[in-house]
């Protein structure tokens, strides 16, 4: 078998950008987010958003120990 890591991140504080700032910075927000995770990950893993400030990244063959958690850290 193959080992995963899924890792699901939310961000604190989103609600308040978007209700002092307006929706335009939130969307601005959600899409640097994304490109710094996105740089973070391998082209192997699957970065998804659930919804508003929530995000999954799936981490496929985690052969190294500790890949999941430095991603998470980043």
């Amino acid at each position: 078998g193959q080992s995963v890591a899924i890792l699901f991140l939310d961000l604190d504080h989103f609600k308040e950008v978007n209700d002092t700032l307006g929706h335009t910075v939130g969307d601005l927000l959600l899409q640097e987010v994304v490109g710094r995770i996105s740089s973070e990950v391998r082209s192997s893993d699957t970065l998804c958003r659930l919804g508003g400030d929530e995000f999954v990244v799936v981490v496929p063959q985690t052969r190294v120990p500790g890949e999941a958690e430095r991603i998470a850290q980043s």
